[in-house]
């Protein structure tokens, strides 16, 4: 229960909290606030309409099986095909991140001229991401849960600390 429970919290904040500053900066911190308070109540609408269909469906319920008590077979082809895509997209934007952050972290630290290349972080992290992903069950992720859990929370502390420091 621990293990999924934090691939799932992974999830949740993953890229989000890499992606706040910057639409904070962009919208400005009324607008940020904003923009937050708005989307979390369009998240929490979802999930609550989410579990709806699901207790509808019933339980043991997976987007598949509550497309299929909707609106049948088809339904649930275009389910998983929406799911499908849902997932590239979710990919694809942890690998724009990786490659946005991590040529900027490297040369803080002078690190040699390959590590500076976006797509030298991009492809590690394609090697690293491509395998986890067709394991079949979530508790296989546990330990990378643990670690992703533990980067998210060093981040966040980072980014904090970076807001309220003087500038110098």
């Amino acid at each position: 229960f621990a293990s999924v429970t934090f691939v799932l919290l992974n999830t949740c904040l993953g890229s989000g909290i890499l992606g706040l500053p910057g639409a904070f900066a962009k919208s400005g911190l009324i607008g940020g606030i904003v923009l937050l308070f708005v989307t979390g109540i369009l998240s929490t609408f979802g999930v609550h309409l989410l579990a709806e269909a699901a207790d509808r469906a019933g339980r043991p319920a997976s987007f598949y099986s509550v497309a299929l008590a909707a609106a049948g077979s088809k339904a649930g082809v275009l389910i998983d095909v929406l799911v499908a895509i849902n997932a590239f997209g979710v990919a694809t934007s942890y690998l724009i991140v990786v490659g946005d952050v991590l040529p900027e972290v490297a040369d803080s630290f002078s690190a040699p001229a390959i590590l500076r290349e976006r797509t030298v972080w991009m492809l590690i992290a394609l090697a690293i991401g491509a395998p986890l992903s067709f394991l079949r069950n979530l508790s296989a992720l546990r330990h990378t849960a643990y670690a992703a859990f533990v980067c998210v929370l060093y981040i966040s502390i980072v980014v904090g600390l970076f807001a309220i420091a003087p500038q110098t």
